[in-house]
């Protein structure tokens, strides 16, 4: 690269520290920030909201606990979700940041500067990055200024790194992007000097343990110099030995993160997939302004570049990172994996387009022409925040600092906070009412009771990091007529509240607070509720019934083995006989000589479905509206690739039970499967009849091909359909399958989707030709005083009737271990049979966990050693 010699030497006269602390450069956008901040409120103690605000607290609360009593980062919290993994699949290095902050600042404080820091970290973060990466002063004034600019962005509002994604609770993310720049500024630093940097690569693992995108951003970065690198080699400008020193950076954050990073993987099938794509593209995100300033820039770029001028290495690699950012977010269909929705990688893609920026400055201001400087200036300033701008974020910081203190509901929220701190400690629920934003600061305001309270929550922040969100979401919607959210797999339910009481039971939920009037009078007319407090806006109810934290069954608990378990925990509790009941969910690899037959399960589930003692699905449009809707009911998911060309065939023995859809609706797959997902899937709907030969089946199709008998067929008309008797002398004796293959987006403005199922000549009804009945348990929980106690990473379970199965109210998580095994129950709960009256359940490190360990301890090492070297080296 040309003028690295330059560069070097700017950057060995260059003090991060002492400038990071006196210079107004670094500070200018700081300042710009802090001029438009209420000051007033900043420093008052208020209880936190707006948007996920109010999750964080208990985070951090969980976290400065399990430092304290274990010294672990990674945990098992009981706080929120019935008991999940804190920190396994979210992002721990921000909220340590967190926990210090609370040791010196009153906690209400301290996690409103936590909130609020990164949005004046940043210009000085800008600033330090550019200018170790060789850039100008004046560029790192610049990168300040844009520093304001990137933070004020009104292209996205809550998919992280500006102020408003910021201030609504994407606080991993504002850090992030902090501890990114920085990284991003040392990494370019070892680059120039090509030497491996202990600092950069501890940067860069706090990074990517800030935010998993901006360890993809780093990547990208990293990606753009190789590449350069690489034209450089195949030249002969470069040579390989004099590059690997830097690239050994790219090891070493690597080990240095392995601790978090490698469970990560080995475990991400425990957290929850739950998001996906916007309509929407890039330049539609922009503004007119920076279109015009953009496309200016790569007219310079490409002169510059094309020219060689000073400075161009910087630009040269600015520009293929901008290339690789936009070449990811176009090409993100390659990926299933929802991490690479385009929402998420919006704002990597919006700070490499001003990197850029920056770089094009740079290089033009090193040229020393005057005019060209001055019309970059110009330039930036039209980038920079409007009034309108400026105005929006003060007013959304007032609203988070003002507090619930500063809301109509502070009178309600605060007797509430105490009448459950005179309660004995429990569970609690409650509804997602969007008119809580305006009463309390944030929909999400009860989410912070852990924090204030000894009582846990069954809702919670953090939803990828649950294993299960569906369930407690089922509950929220079975109590009320809106819930906040619908993970994939799940089969919401409408509103009923004695369905909800029992489901309250099932998840050991004793305490619901409730929103609207229509709830709060259903609630309180049900007879299942003590009504212990009644405000303004919002009502406090306690079951009569008090759930216990473990049920107890005399029987053998119904074992079932699932080609998804997952999918199935979720569908249980749509049956009301089986939201609390022994059900052992076992995956189709797991060995269990006791499992029960799949068609069995099929047709015990679908004769639930037909006695009624099930609940009704909610949020559907109604495709064809006749009366015969829902005759039948139960379809089910096979792999393409596994079935023959003719389709399913109906005397074929399930290995394990497949993903169920079982409701009275259409059949559509984006409640089960993403969008990348669902075209691997062929559709089985198992038909019965009280008669062999061919009958006659209407079925309303829209984007798959269908097949009968082993022939596909034209769904526009009655399709006729061969029926063998498989099972003489019971009432329904015949069986056939149709298979329905997906063919792509359905062509309809429903999509695809598969309805309106029935027999013609005859009825018919779902299910398989297996005629194996299957009992339930019946529940023993008065018999046995069986009782949890819950300490940090130990649960011990006492009872007086061992040998019969156990259910405890706690998510199953692989690292729960106990001297007999443990299956995962409804609600994804723990099932075990325990041999004694006392019986520990702990939870303890894998193999993959204590390897990932010594890996970091061996990174750190080599970081501590490399620091040790050079300054031995700088000494000699």
């Amino acid at each position: 690269m040309s003028d690295l010699a330059s560069a070097s030497d700017r950057i060995h006269r260059f003090k991060p520290l002492q400038l990071c602390g006196a210079s107004a450069l670094a500070l200018l956008g700081s300042l710009i920030i802090l001029l438009n901040t209420p000051t007033s409120l900043l420093f008052t103690s208020t209880t936190p909201t707006g948007g996920d605000n109010p999750a964080h607290p208990v985070l951090i609360g969980s976290l400065s606990r399990a430092l304290a009593e274990n010294f672990s980062i990674v945990h098992y919290s009981y706080d929120l979700w019935g008991g999940f993994e804190l920190f396994q699949f979210y992002f721990p290095f921000p909220y340590l940041v967190g926990v210090l902050l609370s040791k010196f600042f009153e906690p209400k404080l301290a996690y409103k500067l936590f909130a609020v820091l990164p949005l004046f970290l940043l210009p000085p973060a800008m600033y330090l990055g550019a200018r170790l990466a060789g850039a100008q002063r004046v560029t790192g004034a610049v990168a300040s200024l844009l520093a304001v600019s990137f933070l004020h962005s009104q292209g996205f509002k809550v998919w992280g790194g500006n102020a408003f994604s910021t201030l609504a609770g994407m606080v991993a993310n504002g850090w992030a992007f902090v501890f990114g720049i920085l990284a991003l500024g040392l990494l370019a630093r070892a680059r120039i000097e090509k030497r491996f940097s202990s600092a950069a690569s501890l940067a860069a693992a706090a990074a990517l343990l800030s935010h998993f995108y901006i360890g993809l951003f780093l990547l990208l970065f990293g990606s753009s110099i190789f590449i350069v690198d690489l034209v450089l080699l195949l030249r002969g400008r470069e040579r390989l030995r004099g590059l690997l020193p830097f690239y050994l950076n790219a090891a070493a954050a690597f080990l240095l993160s392995a601790w978090w990073l490698v469970p990560l993987v080995h475990y991400r099938s425990w957290a929850a997939d739950f998001g996906g794509d916007w309509q929407w593209t890039f330049l539609s995100s922009l503004t007119k302004t920076e279109v015009v300033v953009g496309s200016l820039c790569a007219v310079l770029a490409l002169l510059l570049i094309a020219r060689k001028e000073r400075g161009s290495p910087m630009l040269i690699v600015a520009s293929v990172f901008l290339g690789l950012s936009l070449f990811l977010i176009s090409a993100r269909g390659i990926f299933s994996e929802i991490v690479f929705s385009n929402i998420r990688l919006w704002p990597g893609l919006y700070m490499s387009a001003y990197l850029f920026v920056i770089a094009v400055f740079d290089t033009v201001y090193a040229r020393g022409q005057r005019l060209l400087t001055l019309a970059m200036f110009v330039m930036i300033a039209f980038l920079l925040p409007s009034e309108e701008a400026f105005y929006n974020i003060r007013g959304w910081m007032t609203w988070n600092m003002s507090g619930v203190e500063g809301k109509a509901g502070r009178a309600d929220f605060d007797a509430l906070v105490e009448a459950l701190r005179k309660e004995p400690a429990s569970r609690v629920s409650f509804e997602s009412a969007d008119r809580n934003n305006k009463i309390f600061g944030t929909v999400r305001e009860f989410e912070i009771l852990p924090w204030l309270t000894e009582h846990n929550l069954v809702e919670g922040g953090i939803v990828n990091s649950a294993t299960l969100p569906g369930i407690p979401y089922f509950l929220q919607c079975l109590m009320s007529n809106t819930c906040a959210g619908w993970p994939r797999g799940s089969i919401m339910p409408e509103k009923n509240i004695p369905a909800g009481a029992s489901m309250m039971h099932a998840l050991g939920v004793n305490y619901h607070i409730a929103s609207k009037e229509e709830n709060q009078r259903e609630i309180e007319a049900s007879g299942d509720f003590e009504k212990l407090i009644q405000g303004k806006y919002t009502a406090l109810f306690k079951k009569k019934d008090f759930a216990p934290m473990v049920e107890v069954f005399d029987g053998e608990p119904l074992q079932i083995k699932s080609a998804d378990p997952d999918k199935l925990i979720l569908f249980l509790p749509t049956f009301d006989d089986l939201r609390n009941q022994a059900v052992a969910v076992l995956g189709k690899n797991d060995d269990a000589h006791a499992a029960a037959k799949p068609e069995d399960v099929i047709n015990f589930l679908a004769g639930l479905w037909y006695s009624g003692k099930h609940q009704t699905a909610r949020g559907w449009a109604p495709r064809i509206k006749e009366a015969n809707r829902g005759k039948v009911t139960t379809f089910f998911h096979v792999p393409k690739q596994s079935l023959p060309p003719e389709g399913f065939d109906i005397t074929s023995k399930l290995q394990a039970l497949p993903s169920l859809f079982i409701a009275s609706r259409s059949y559509e797959p984006y409640p089960q499967y993403y969008s990348e997902e669902w075209e691997n899937f062929a559709v089985v709907l198992p038909l019965a009849a009280k008669s062999s030969g061919v009958h006659q089946v209407h079925m309303a199709v829209n984007g798959y091909r269908v097949l009968a008998n082993g022939r596909e067929v034209d769904p526009k008309e009655p399709v006729a359909v061969e029926f063998r008797t498989l099972l003489p002398g019971q009432e329904w004796n015949s069986f056939a399958a149709v298979t329905f293959l997906p063919i792509g987006p359905g062509v309809s403005e429903f999509g695809n989707f598969i309805d309106h199922v029935y027999g013609v000549d005859q009825e018919l009804r779902s299910g398989m030709p297996s005629d194996g009945e299957l009992a339930l348990p019946k529940l023993a929980t008065a018999d046995c005083n069986a009782s949890v106690e819950e300490t940090f990473h130990r649960l011990v379970l006492s009872t007086s009737c061992p040998g019969k199965p156990h259910l405890l109210k706690y998510s199953f998580y692989p690292k729960w271990h106990a001297d007999v095994p443990i299956y995962r129950g409804v609600n994804g709960f723990m099932l075990l049979t325990p041999h004694s009256e006392r019986t520990e359940i702990l939870h303890q490190d894998s193999q993959v966990d204590t390897i990932a360990k010594a890996l970091s301890a061996l990174g750190l090492l080599w970081c501590l050693l490399a620091v040790f070297w050079r300054r031995r080296s700088a000494l000699a």
